[in-house]
């Protein structure tokens, strides 16, 4: 019964919580229809449209769906938050509706957020307590607690009494789920205070009867007894039938804890007088049910077997199988006593199957509210995000705000700043010009100036020594050669041609097969076209250099007949490999003049892995890879 009392009430909050905005209890659809068709687009549409909801929302699920949906999208296309509030607030009662619990919370959560808006504080009282009796019903003791928090703090505000009432029977029923008896009965006080000073015979009763469980639960019979006695006063001065019988079948189970039984009994005679006149069939079997408990205990087996059948067809009738389950219990025991074997083991039969039903039942709803806590944590982090983002959103607000002041500042600056700018990028590339004269001239004297030196040389032993000419001229002509290529090398880093004979490729390719072809050496090449812009002039030289040299080395000292160069851009790194087959060396005992401390050299300056692999007999690799 409390069971059932609990969801009552949920659903009256739900429908409690719903502000009426002028709407008619029973609209009808088709004038609501024809008021819509020449209804403008204003807040008074909204309303209309939420109307049609409500119109739909018992008969025709998709069609209410659809008019809430609507309803929603022209309130936040007016930026009408009070609205908002009130659709989804809408929206959550009919979600109760149809079990979708899932969608509840999420209107609840919608609907707080836009009243929180608006700063209604009476309804943020009424939507606070029904997600607290939501988050209860899930087993979320500590956010229902937090719930019950926010909606006292709104109910003092507004001084709305009844409200704190309801949330602190709402609060005793949390801790009483908790087996945290104590606080429970401080609470529940506390909302029969306020039920009594506010004049609410009904709702003040019905506290007290909470009451008087939780006296139960705490073995404290005598308070038990006392308040139930109140309660049954209170419910006979208001005539209240259902109560009536109800708070005296509390009252016959605390006569049969004291063994009081023809107490127990008159008290139960009463109760069914009660039930009947109330002809609520829920009422009736309750007190049924006590009666046979009451004549079994005082092992007057056929009037327990008589109270127990009739209760058993009013549960059944009703589809309330956990009440169907006990009296099951009560008859096969009964049968039992009286040797009856075979309506023993009926009843017993019953009791198992609707225990199981029971249990998977709980089972079900274990794993419902598992998954809705789950989902609800999601929801309410998303909440969280959202909260945060609004908080940023405001202070980047109020940063613009202030750069707003300082945007004529920073447009002289900006101005300022280019004209800076401008005279350090003329600056800049005067120091780079004269940076590259000055690498030019080290260049021509490093490069060509030994060259040039040994050319003198030459030709004052020819004059001198004219009987060994023919060599020396040889020599000379040798000298004049590679001199005149250095300085041609030297122009072309600078400032490489425009055509195709000037590119990185073509100049590597022509001196690959002009050597190899000389030495009567194979060559295969595998050279990639670098965009013009890709390479500084630096990289451009160190790299045609460092590859001349290797190549150079190969053709010169390695003894080998086929060479392998290859050029690649592979993601951001440039890779170049220049690979002999022929003799190799030993790294230890090679000679300072070969041009590898001057490959070393140069991979240094392009900050690039160098990686010189040989072994005698084997041939001679040099790999380098460079970040473009």
């Amino acid at each position: 019964m409390c069971v059932n009392t609990g969801i009552k009430t949920l659903y009256i909050l739900l429908l409690s919580g719903v502000m009426t905005m002028g709407f008619a209890q029973d609209p009808k659809a088709d004038s609501l229809l024809s008021l819509l068709a020449v209804s403008p687009v204003d807040t008074h549409r909204v309303k209309l449209l939420l109307e049609l909801g409500e119109a739909q929302k018992k008969q025709d699920y998709r069609a209410a769906l659809d008019y809430y949906l609507q309803s929603l999208a022209l309130a936040r296309r007016l930026a009408y938050d009070p609205g908002l509030s009130e659709t989804y607030a809408r929206m959550a009662s009919f979600h109760f509706i149809y079990s979708d619990f899932d969608s509840v919370l999420v209107c609840i959560d919608s609907s707080l957020y836009y009243l929180h808006k608006t700063g209604m504080s009476r309804r943020l009282s009424e939507t606070y307590l029904t997600r607290a009796n939501i988050c209860l019903s899930l087993g979320n003791y500590q956010d229902a607690l937090s719930d019950c928090l926010s909606a006292e703090k709104h109910a003092r505000e507004t001084g709305d009494k009844d409200a704190l009432a309801q949330i602190f029977q709402l609060q005793a029923n949390i801790y009483r789920s908790q087996n945290q008896l104590t606080p429970a009965m401080e609470f529940q006080n506390k909302s029969i205070l306020l039920f009594r000073e506010l004049d609410d015979r009904v709702q003040e009763g019905h506290a007290l009867y909470t009451s008087a469980m939780l006296h139960l639960r705490m073995r404290n019979t005598s308070e038990a007894h006392r308040t139930i006695r109140t309660a049954i006063s209170i419910a006979d001065s208001i005539k209240n039938y259902d109560n009536m019988a109800t708070y005296r079948q509390v009252l016959t189970e605390i006569f049969l804890e004291e063994k009081k039984y023809p107490l127990a009994e008159a008290t139960a005679a009463k109760a069914l007088q009660y039930a009947e006149i109330s002809e609520t069939d829920a009422v009736k079997g309750y007190v049924l049910e006590v009666f046979a408990l009451l004549h079994q205990k005082q092992e007057n087996y056929p009037q327990a077997i008589r109270y127990g059948l009739a209760g058993y067809a009013v549960f059944e009738d009703g589809k309330e199988p956990w009440h169907q389950r006990k009296l099951a219990s009560i008859l096969a025991e009964t049968y039992e006593k009286l040797g009856n074997t075979e309506k023993a083991l009926y009843y017993q039969k019953i009791f198992n199957d609707l225990n199981d039903l029971l249990l998977r039942q709980e089972q079900a709803t274990e794993t419902r509210h598992l998954q809705l806590q789950f989902r609800y944590r999601e929801k309410d982090n998303e909440i969280k995000l959202l909260a945060k983002e609004k908080e940023l959103q405001e202070q980047r607000l109020s940063r613009q705000t202030a750069v707003s002041l300082l945007t004529g500042t920073l447009a002289l600056l900006f101005l300022g700043g280019i004209v800076l700018l401008r005279n350090r990028s003329r600056l800049k590339a005067q120091i780079q010009e004269l940076q590259l004269r000055n690498h030019i001239a080290s260049d021509l004297h490093d490069e060509v100036g030994s060259s040039l030196s040994s050319i003198h040389l030459l030709s004052q032993m020819i004059r001198n020594q004219p009987e060994n000419s023919a060599d020396l001229l040889e020599t000379m002509s040798h000298n004049v050669k590679e001199t005149v290529d250095r300085i041609t090398d030297m122009v072309w880093v600078v400032k490489p041609e425009e055509n195709e004979q000037g590119s990185l490729r073509e100049r590597m390719e022509r001196f690959a097969y002009d050597i190899c072809n000389c030495a009567g050496i194979e060559l295969e090449l595998d050279i990639a076209d670098t965009k013009k812009n890709t390479l500084t002039m630096d990289q451009r030289k160190n790299i045609y250099l460092i590859f001349k040299e290797a190549v150079n080395n190969a053709v010169k000292y390695s003894g080998t007949e086929k060479l392998t160069v290859e050029l690649t851009q592979k993601g951001k790194n440039l890779i170049l490999n220049v690979k002999d087959y022929g003799r190799g060396f030993d790294p230890a005992t090679v000679k300072s003049g070969n041009g590898l401390g001057n490959i070393q050299k140069r991979a240094k300056e392009l900050n690039a892995e160098l990686d010189i692999s040989t072994r005698t007999g084997e041939g001679t690799a040099v790999k380098l890879v460079m970040a473009v």
